[in-house]
């Protein structure tokens, strides 16, 4: 006959107890450069984002608008939570001091107040170093969610991109087959596997003889699906938090998250190019007329901003010649390479320009100016190669105008550029 023995968890190491007591160093230090390189990744996407507009192609910038989306939130979850941590671990630092000062916390036989009104607010605030304790318990569970939040995100990008490859490759094989299409139904597949994790936990279902022989092996092949080599560290923080906090507080928590991640989305969104990624989006804002972009304008725009569509010399035209940079992108090069055919893939420089001057038309108003000069160019600063152009601009009366650039697929999808000017 045997017997089992209790599962105790094992004593600490002193040296376990002594680093967990000054943790708060460690964490205060790699919380404040995490916030650092958190705080640049906004600006990471942005370039990453402009690169994809000039390097990818259409079919490829569908799923790069969901795979952006998805590192925005990333980003904005680890800003808040190291935010957060950095805050309340400076917080808590402070009123270790308060502490060693006043260890009693609130003093009731001070006159400031009443003894009534301190009798009240001492039973309801009675221990200060409780609150510390509470707090740094705060701290510590702050900085782990941190951490597994850069491990979750880190890898289901990878996961994202390596479901993207091959649906890019297997379109090769296949052309019929959108790559695009392949890597949302693997995201599809990894949502569904979680969903039905959930619902195999629901107390209906949780403890029926089937579900107990496939729960299991269903949760460790989601995770680590999720968290691949990093099974072991997802699982203990992942776990220790799923059963330790309470649904209530669980729910809780993700709605501020959400709220948080919306509002940070949307100031974002504002400066971006994310809504570039979609043909409905450009086709809308390239020709609008009655609003003045500042990266159309060489004189307006700021340094290094990436350049949408095309930008005029000024928006005050006074000379005889107006300069225009046209960029010309991937997906604006497929356009160009089957209206131009063997002159464009097997043609020199020469040829490559003549096949440009014949795709664009340039109007003022309602009237085709034929340009003076067209070269191919590569814009320095935002690194886009393109087209300038040189456009006569004798005889312009003073007032509104509008310059109209139209390339030869005008007739399929009616999608033509406006610059306003004066």
């Amino acid at each position: 006959m045997s017997s089992s023995a209790p599962n105790n968890p094992k004593p600490k190491p002193q040296w376990l107890e002594r680093l967990e007591q000054e943790s708060y160093q460690a964490e205060l230090i790699v919380s404040g450069v995490a916030l650092l390189g958190a705080f640049q990744l906004p600006g990471l996407l942005d370039q990453l984002l402009n690169w994809s507009l000039q390097r990818t192609t259409a079919e490829q910038q569908e799923l790069l608008g969901y795979l952006f989306i998805y590192l925005l939130f990333g980003a904005l979850i680890l800003i808040f939570n190291f935010i957060l941590h950095f805050s309340l671990r400076t917080l808590w630092i402070g009123n270790i001091g308060l502490a060693s000062v006043f260890p009693e916390g609130i003093n009731e036989h001070s006159d400031r107040y009443s003894p009534h009104f301190l009798a009240r607010l001492k039973a309801r605030f009675p221990d200060l170093q409780g609150f510390n304790q509470r707090l740094d318990n705060l701290c510590s569970l702050l900085f782990s969610i941190a951490g597994i939040s850069v491990l979750t995100f880190s890898f289901i990008t990878i996961i994202l991109v390596v479901f993207w490859g091959i649906g890019y490759f297997l379109s090769m094989v296949f052309p019929g087959l959108p790559a695009t299409y392949f890597a949302l139904g693997g995201l599809f597949l990894l949502t569904s596997v979680l969903l039905f994790q959930g619902l195999l936990n629901h107390k209906k279902l949780r403890d029926k003889s089937w579900v107990k022989k496939v729960q299991f092996p269903l949760y460790l092949f989601s995770v680590r699906i999720m968290a691949g080599p990093f099974l072991e560290p997802f699982t203990y923080i992942g776990q220790t938090l799923a059963t330790n906090v309470s649904k209530t507080r669980y729910i809780g928590v993700t709605a501020g998250y959400m709220v948080v991640l919306m509002i940070g989305f949307v100031f974002w969104v504002q400066d971006s190019n994310l809504f570039m990624l979609d043909a409905g989006s450009r086709k809308r804002v390239a020709g609008r007329e009655s609003v003045q972009y500042a990266e159309r304008y060489e004189n307006l725009r700021p340094p290094g901003a990436h350049i949408r569509f095309a930008m005029l010399s000024s928006d005050v035209i006074r000379g005889t010649v107006a300069t225009v940079f046209v960029p010309v992108p991937k997906t604006e090069r497929e356009l160009i390479q089957a209206y131009c055919g063997p002159e464009w893939e097997d043609g020199e420089r020469e040829e490559r320009q003549a096949c440009l001057e014949s795709y664009y038309t340039f109007k003022i108003d309602s009237t085709e100016v034929v340009p003076s000069g067209l070269y191919l160019y590569k814009q320095k600063d935002s690194k886009q190669e393109g087209i300038r152009v040189y456009l006569p601009m004798q005889g312009q009366r003073v007032g509104g105008h509008c310059l109209r650039i139209i390339p030869a697929r005008f007739e399929q999808d009616s999608f033509h550029i406006n610059i306003p000017f004066q």
